[in-house]
């Protein structure tokens, strides 16, 4: 049931080549199930529309640097959305060629607005890649066993 070749992923950049590197990596570990946005403000409206539609996003890649709506302020929109709905929050990973230790700090402070459940520096390698899925789907995959019959709706459960 929560098989991770079912999992869900949408990359957000705005750039095409970025994108393809990124599916190529997925593929390279059997995961297929993949939507990109080249904006934050698609990445949030696809987010929104896939949960009110019954389904769900696992993972977001987010670049944080892209016209229209940034990264951070995307991250900052789906928490909230997530927050508001009692939505069990996603799996977001932070792509940045250009952060600073602060604010690669900031993306992954559990209190933060954007709360990061991981970050990688452009150039992305597929072993750093690899590596840092592996640990954060399968302690996501972990909890979702947890709730068998886990919807979108369903509200979080306080710890």
């Amino acid at each position: 049931n929560h098989d991770p070749k079912q999992v869900k992923i949408l990359i957000v950049d705005d750039d095409n080549l970025n994108i393809t590197v990124l599916k190529h990596y997925l593929s390279r570990l059997q995961l297929v199930n993949v939507e990109s946005a080249k904006t934050g403000a698609e990445a949030v409206s696809k987010y929104i529309k896939e949960i009110e539609n019954g389904g769900r996003f696992d993972l977001i890649t987010m670049d944080l640097n892209m016209p229209i709506m940034d990264g951070k302020e995307a991250c900052r929109q789906i928490r909230a959305y997530e927050a508001e709905k009692g939505v069990r929050p996603c799996m977001i990973v932070v792509i940045s060629g250009d952060c600073t230790q602060s604010e690669t700090n900031a993306c992954l402070h559990p209190e933060g607005l954007i709360k990061a459940n991981g970050f990688l520096r452009k150039p992305v390698l597929f072993n750093d890649f690899s590596n840092l899925l592996n640990i954060i789907l399968s302690r996501y995959l972990n909890e979702l066993a947890n709730y068998p019959r886990i919807s979108a709706a369903l509200p979080l459960k306080n710890k």
